[in-house]
């Protein structure tokens, strides 16, 4: 997010990518980090970034997700996300 000077004063990452499970194809985002600057942390700009993301792909993926721990659980739930399980798979 840029303010009225042209600074730079919110980013949130956003990745879009292909997902394979069991051959099948899904297109993703994964939600990143959230960085806002000191002086901005009060204005709401983390709900602001995740809508404005979610709004943004919500009709053109078919998986919006985050492992981003700092990322408040509410804001996610708010947004309509769940808690899902996570696996990991390891090959020897």
């Amino acid at each position: 997010m840029i303010n009225n000077k042209g600074e730079i004063v919110a980013n949130i990452g956003a990745i879009k990518f292909s997902l394979f499970i069991e051959g099948v194809r899904y297109n993703a985002v994964q939600l990143g980090q959230v960085i806002i600057k000191d002086s901005h942390k009060d204005q709401n700009l983390e709900e602001e970034l995740i809508a404005l993301i979610v709004s943004k792909y919500e009709n053109i993926v078919d998986v919006i997700f985050s492992y981003d721990p700092e990322i408040s659980p509410y804001l996610i739930k708010n947004h309509g996300f769940m808690d899902a399980h996570e696996y990991k798979y390891f090959k020897d």
